[in-house]
C-alpha cells in the first residue's frame, strides 16, 4: 500500500513542479531559434558586406585620388585666375587643398575676362575632372577635355568672373 499511495502522490506534485518549467523551456526554446539565424548564415551575410564594401569603395571613391601605373594617388591640379581679382586663385588653391587634392601650380589665366569657372581635363581622365567640377560645385558640362600630356597634371581649373557661385567661396 504505501506503494501505491506514492504512486498516486508523484503523478499530482510532479507535473505541478516539472511540466512549467520543460513547457518554459520549450516556448523558449522555439522562440529563440526562429529569431536567430544560425553562425553559417552570420558569416555569409558579414563576408557579403565586406565584399560589397570593398567593391564600392574601388568603383566609387569619395577620396581625390587617381590611379596610374599601379598606384593611388592624389589628383593634381593647376588653378588659373580668370578674373583679374587679386588672390582668388590662392584662396580657391587653399580650399583645394583641404579637400585632398595635389595643387602643383596656381596663377593667372592667359585670359583675364572668363565668365564662368570651368574644369579643364589634362590627362584624358574625365572622371578625375568631374570629381574636381563636383568638389567645387560646377556643373558636368562646364568640365572640358584638354588633353595636354606636357603639363603633366590631371586637371587645370580656371576662376571665372562667377566665382561667388563655387563651393570654396560661399
Amino acid at each position: 500500500m504505501p506503494r501505491e499511495r506514492q504512486a498516486i502522490k508523484e503523478p499530482s506534485v510532479t507535473p505541478a513542479v516539472h511540466s512549467a518549467p520543460s513547457q518554459h523551456h520549450v516556448v523558449e526554446t522555439t522562440a529563440t531559434s526562429g529569431k536567430f539565424p544560425s553562425r553559417k548564415a552570420l558569416l555569409l551575410t558579414l563576408g557579403l558586406v565586406v565584399v560589397g564594401a570593398i567593391y564600392f569603395l574601388a568603383m566609387n571613391p569619395d577620396e581625390p585620388e587617381v590611379r596610374q601605373f599601379g598606384r593611388t594617388r592624389a589628383i593634381q591640379l593647376d588653378v588659373q585666375n580668370g578674373t583679374g581679382e587679386a588672390r582668388l586663385a590662392q584662396k580657391l588653391t587653399e580650399f583645394l587643398r583641404a579637400e585632398g587634392f595635389d595643387v602643383v601650380e596656381l596663377g593667372n589665366y592667359k585670359s583675364q575676362d572668363i565668365p564662368r569657372t570651368m574644369v579643364l581635363d589634362r590627362a584624358g581622365n574625365m572622371h578625375a575632372a568631374k570629381f574636381v567640377a563636383a568638389s567645387l560645385g560646377i556643373d558636368e558640362e562646364r568640365v572640358v577635355q584638354q588633353v595636354d600630356k606636357n603639363l603633366f597634371l590631371d586637371v587645370t581649373v580656371v576662376i571665372g568672373k562667377d566665382f561667388a557661385s563655387l563651393r570654396a567661396f560661399r
